[in-house]
């Protein structure tokens, strides 16, 4: 509690909502970081914007969010990590892991950076 782990998960929450219910993969764990849900046989894909390279004019009043950067590295991070997932789809050492890969195709963009960007 006092250094952030280990987290709260809703479970009952988070499987009703999931994505994965509609392809007939329920989640059934999450990875060992507890970040990303997952169904049985699934691999997490994960990568991260550094949100203090947003900024245009740091340190100055007129300080702004690039917006359009953003919007770009989203872009290219989504394309980026849906591209892993197809080079891997044939790499994972067992056959339900590449199955869940292939069909569920997860990804996540996680940011790093906010407390940098803020100044």
């Amino acid at each position: 509690y006092k250094t952030a782990e280990p987290g709260l998960i809703f479970w009952s929450r988070m499987t009703k909502y999931s994505p994965s219910n509609y392809v007939g993969y329920p989640i059934i764990t999450t990875n060992p970081c507890g970040e990303v849900p997952l169904e049985d046989g699934g691999a997490c894909c994960l990568g991260s914007i550094n949100l203090s390279m947003m900024v245009k004019n740091g340190y100055t009043p007129q300080a702004e969010l690039d917006w359009e950067l953003l919007r770009e590295t989203i872009f290219h991070i989504v394309r980026f990590l849906d591209n892993v997932v197809s080079w891997n789809e044939y790499l994972h050492p067992l056959e339900k892991q590449r199955k869940a890969g292939k069909e569920t195709r997860r990804i996540g963009i996680g940011v790093m950076g906010i407390a940098d960007m803020f100044n």
